[in-house]
């Protein structure tokens, strides 16, 4: 009898604390998809992914993420002044969610945010601004990072795969 109490209690409690985590899942994914207004530059989640712990991650947030592309960078210009940008946890903390924003370039929605043209501006400002010679690595590493993941056009190898033009021919 002892053994099936426990159990019950046991599974309750497991119970209310994926439960606490559901509600909390939910009003995360409100305040980003606050219908009300139209975030054109994906401001609110650029703010929840500045705001999240260190290690943290959630894979619904990380996936629009993978999606924003150039826009991350707008939205952190809209988001930080220079002065708050510059601050190292504030500084690694965008290097983080710019090099995510160009982790999976063929997600970006928007073709023109696959060219990181506002995000390689930013990157090179701080780099130029930065006195601490361990952020500034950290700063040339993202610009590298960046560039090299964009280096390969999306559209070219939808295209290759549409076509079948990357299958070897047999050989006769």
């Amino acid at each position: 009898m002892r053994n099936i109490s426990a159990k019950i209690v046991f599974y309750g409690a497991l119970f209310s604390l994926l439960l606490c985590c559901a509600v909390i899942n939910v009003n995360a994914r409100s305040e980003a998809n606050n219908g009300e207004d139209v975030d054109q530059y994906s401001i609110k989640l650029v703010k929840i992914l500045l705001e999240q712990p260190e290690g943290f991650s959630i894979s619904w947030l990380e996936k629009r993420q993978n999606r924003l592309g150039d826009l991350n960078a707008i939205a952190l210009l809209k988001l930080l002044g220079e002065q708050e940008l510059l601050e190292s946890p504030t500084l690694l903390r965008s290097l983080g969610i710019m090099r995510g924003a160009f982790s999976a370039p063929c997600l970006i929605e928007i073709p023109a945010d696959r060219k990181p043209s506002v995000t390689l501006f930013v990157l090179r400002d701080l780099e130029r601004q930065v006195r601490d010679e361990r952020i500034r690595q950290k700063i040339l590493e993202t610009i590298s990072f960046v560039q090299q993941s964009v280096s390969a056009s999306c559209d070219e190898d939808k295209a290759e795969k549409s076509t079948g033009s990357n299958i070897e021919s047999p050989k006769h």
